[in-house]
C-alpha cells in the first residue's frame, strides 16, 4: 500500500514539474518575443551623415524655362546638431 501511494505521489510530482518546465520555456519565449516586438517598434532609424561646404557666389547660366512634374529619386532626413530656433534661412532662389 505504502508504494503504490509512493509510486503516485512520484508520477504527480513528476508531471507537475513536467508542466513548470514547459510552461516556463513557453512563457520565456512569450516574453522574449514581445521584448524584440517593442524593442524593433521604438527603434528610431539613424541619422543621416551629411557634409557641408560654404557657398560662394558665382555667375548663374540661366537655365530653359519649362512646365511638369519633379519626383526625388532620393530623400533625406534632416536633424540639428544643437538645440535651438532657427530665426533667418538667409538663402535666395
Amino acid at each position: 500500500m505504502f508504494k503504490r501511494i509512493l509510486r503516485i505521489f512520484i508520477i504527480v510530482l513528476v508531471l507537475a514539474l513536467l508542466v513548470v518546465v514547459v510552461g516556463g520555456i513557453v512563457g520565456f519565449n512569450f516574453l522574449r518575443d514581445n521584448g524584440i516586438k517593442q524593442y524593433f517598434a521604438s527603434m528610431k532609424p539613424p541619422a543621416a551623415t551629411v557634409s557641408t561646404t560654404i557657398a560662394k557666389p558665382s555667375a548663374w547660366t540661366p537655365g530653359v524655362e519649362a512646365i511638369g512634374t519633379v519626383k526625388a529619386v532620393r530623400g533625406v532626413d534632416l536633424t540639428v546638431e544643437t538645440t535651438g530656433i532657427v530665426k533667418d534661412i538667409l538663402f535666395h532662389a
